[in-house]
């Protein structure tokens, strides 16, 4: 990957990048700046990916 955040961004968007590579990005998602994690959320949606978000959502708890 490229250190270039714009060329990251950019390269996110691209539809070559598939569902299973969109997969393992999320897995370290956290370790991403902002602006670059906004435009994979982005690029999440239009494919139908669940946010990892979605946990904190159904009730659990990760503070017990």
């Amino acid at each position: 990957m490229s250190d270039d955040l714009i060329v990251r961004i950019f390269a996110i968007l691209d539809r070559r990048v598939g569902k299973r590579k969109l997969r393992l990005i999320q897995k370290q998602i956290e370790k991403e700046p902002g602006p670059f994690r906004e435009f994979f959320a982005i690029r999440a949606k239009a494919e139908g990916l669940k946010p990892e978000e979605d946990f904190d959502k159904k009730g659990v708890d990760f503070d017990e």
